[in-house]
Order: C-alpha cells, then sequence, then structure tokens
C-alpha cells in the first residue's frame, strides 16, 4: 500500500506525545514532528492531494536533527509504513546515520524507539539476511545510502546497486522504485538538490526536471535560454518513438518551493507545468 492508503487519520497527537518523550525530543524536535505529520495529513487527507509528497524540513545546525528522522520513522511506521530510505551527501554522515540506528552503538538513538528497522546499505543489500528481511512485508527496512550510490550509476558504488542482483530478481536501485510506501529523507539537501536528485524521486508516469534558482536569477537571460533548451530537448526526448515515457523540464523559484508548501501539484502550476 502507498503511504497515501497508509494515512487515515489526520495526526494522532497522543501518539505524537509518547514518542516525543521515549526519545526525549528538545521543544523544536517535537515540533518539526508535528509539523510533518501535519503536513503530510494536508497533503493526502485534507487537499487530497496525489503522491509524491515532497517538503523541507527547516532545522538549525546542532538541534538534533537524527531525532527528528528517528521520531518520524516511529510516528508512520505505527501507520503501517514499513520502508524508508536516507540519502546523505557522502560517506561520513552515511556512518554517522548507520550508527544511530545500530543496536548496541553508543550512539544509537534505538533505546527511545518501539521499532526496529534492519538497516540496508550499499554494503549488505545483496546479502541473503538483507534480501530476506525485503521479502518481509512485517519488518521495517531502513535504506541508508549516499546520493552519489542511487545517481551515479558509473561509480563503482554506484554500478552495485544499479546492477541485476539475481536474489532480487532486478536491480537494488529498481526494488526501490517499485516501493510504493517509500519515504525518503534526504540529509541536507541542501548540498545536491537538483534535477537529476528530483528526477530520481520522482520516476513514475512522467519523468519531471525539476531545476530550482534564486528569485534574483529567474528572468536573467542565462536562466531563460537554458530553459528554453531544456523544454526543446524534453519535447525532442518525448516525441521519439523508441522512448517509452514522457519527459517534462519545470523551472521554479525559490519562493515557489516556499509557496507550494510541499504541494507536487501547486509548484508545477507555480511553474507553469
Amino acid at each position: 500500500m502507498s503511504v497515501a492508503e497508509l494515512i487515515t487519520e489526520p495526526f494522532d497527537l497522543d501518539r505524537i506525545e509518547g514518542i516525543a518523550a521515549r526519545l526525549d525530543l528538545r521543544q523544536p524536535n517535537r515540533e518539526a514532528l508535528e509539523s510533518i505529520v501535519f503536513e503530510i495529513a494536508r497533503h493526502y487527507e485534507i487537499d487530497r492531494e496525489p503522491p509524491p509528497f515532497e517538503a523541507v524540513v527547516d532545522l538549525a545546525t546542532g538541534v538534533g536533527k537524527t531525532y527528528v528522522l528517528a521520531s518520524a520513522i516511529e510516528y508512520l511506521a505505527a501507520d503501517g509504513v514499513r520502508n524508508f530510505a536516507v540519502i546523505t551527501p557522502g560517506r561520513t554522515i552515511l556512518e554517522k546515520t548507520v550508527s544511530n540506528f545500530t543496536p548496541g552503538h553508543r550512539k544509537s538513538l534505538l533505546d527511545g524507539m518501539e521499532v526496529r528497522p534492519v538497516v540496508i546499505t550499499s554494503e549488505n543489500f545483496a546479502t541473503a539476511a538483507m534480501r530476506s528481511a525485503m521479502d518481509d512485508p512485517d519488518q521495517v527496512k531502513l535504506f541508508i545510502f549516499t546520493v552519489q550510490a542511487l545517481l551515479k550509476p558509473e561509480s563503482k558504488v554506484g554500478r552495485r546497486t544499479h546492477k541485476f542482483q539475481e536474489g532480487l530478481g532486478e536491480a537494488f536501485y529498481a526494488h526501490l522504485q517499485a516501493l510504493d510506501d517509500l519515504v525518503v529523507f534526504a540529509d541536507e539537501h541542501h548540498t545536491y538538490y537538483g534535477p537529476a536528485f528530483s528526477k530520481a524521486v520522482d520516476e513514475a508516469g512522467t519523468h519531471w526536471i525539476v531545476e530550482v534558482k534564486m528569485d534574483k536569477e529567474m528572468m536573467t537571460a542565462d536562466v531563460q535560454g537554458k530553459r528554453e533548451a531544456a523544454r526543446r530537448w524534453a519535447n525532442y526526448v518525448s516525441g521519439d518513438e523508441n522512448v517509452d515515457r514522457r519527459w517534462h523540464y519545470l523551472l521554479v523559484s525559490e519562493n515557489d518551493v516556499t509557496t507550494a508548501r510541499g504541494a507536487w501539484a501547486a509548484l508545477k502550476k507555480l511553474g507553469g507545468g
């Protein structure tokens, strides 16, 4: 089932209270969890928008964003979501995140969680134990990868995730794409946000290349010229009889992203898509 089908109640304040107590959340982090829950519910239950839902959680450095991540996993898992992914900008943050969800590690947050996710990485996803976990519909999975592993198939780690895996019957990257309840957390998203990442997250049906520019750059000749070139490319590729998916290009400003408040339909409208 998709996340939209699993979210049946707008929000559960008692559940939030329990999670906040178990994880000893600071007030900003509790408010972040409340905002995540409310915005997801508003997208699916109130506005009746289609998936995917995308939003930015704006937190100050050092406030404890991993606690927000853990609390969101705890909340959504109680609704039946079983697949979560954390995408990191590099190896250092990946290793720290793995430690945060490893039983017995001194930095583990699991003592404050009821959920016990199986951590799956580029190093272990091809093992029999991880394949068994991925096949278990009741097991909560936490996939932790660097953005390079998912978006650069020419790299060593990227080749592993894009290569056909006999045990899975498909490439691992394709397996992630097929999960209809996958919730993706892009850690430090601002360091690598761009067309490639947006395409990877939103590869279903029509493919959208989404490019975000600063407000002051939107009407410059350079940006407008690149927009027209990108649109021509998308139209050309979509018109090729050998291409089985349609492509569209969307240029939006930072203000458009803020105004859309995570609603994909609103963002498309603001960008003229």
